[in-house]
């Protein structure tokens, strides 16, 4: 993706992360803008975060990741990316960053409207949304 990018991590501590983030962020974009010589931001937002609740809400966010490249037009498979994890788990490629995680067994329940999915601040049951929704308003 030309204007983004999509990961699904499993995190242990979210301040670390999100401090990881930042450094990352600022890194790459000192990087491109060294190279292309050009000053300024290269993302205008925050990363955002979604919880997710569980195996088989992971593997609906998994096939969302994947098949971001095709919805948006620039592959006709998701394995036409070549960022794509869908390379590791239908091709057998290897990929140094994605784990041998194996999700074949979680049914994915549901399917969201990239517009729904986008909007959502966890991934998961109505009732876990809600209870996440609450948590996070107060």
């Amino acid at each position: 993706m030309q204007t983004h990018v999509h990961m699904v991590v499993a995190i242990e501590d979210a301040s670390r992360f999100s401090e990881g983030m930042k450094v990352l962020k600022k890194s790459y974009t000192h990087q491109y803008n060294t190279t292309h010589k050009r000053f300024g931001p290269l993302w205008r937002d925050r990363y955002r975060a979604k919880l997710i609740e569980n195996e088989s809400y992971l593997k609906t966010c998994g096939n969302y990741v994947e098949y971001n490249p095709v919805e948006a037009g620039i592959v006709e498979r998701a394995v036409d990316w070549p960022y794509s994890s869908s390379r590791h788990y239908e091709m057998g490629e290897r990929d140094l960053i994605v784990d041998l995680y194996d999700c074949n067994g979680a049914e994915s329940r549901q399917i969201w409207r990239k517009e729904e999915f986008e909007e959502m601040k966890a991934i998961g049951s109505d009732w876990f949304q809600f209870q996440i929704h609450r948590k996070l308003k107060g």
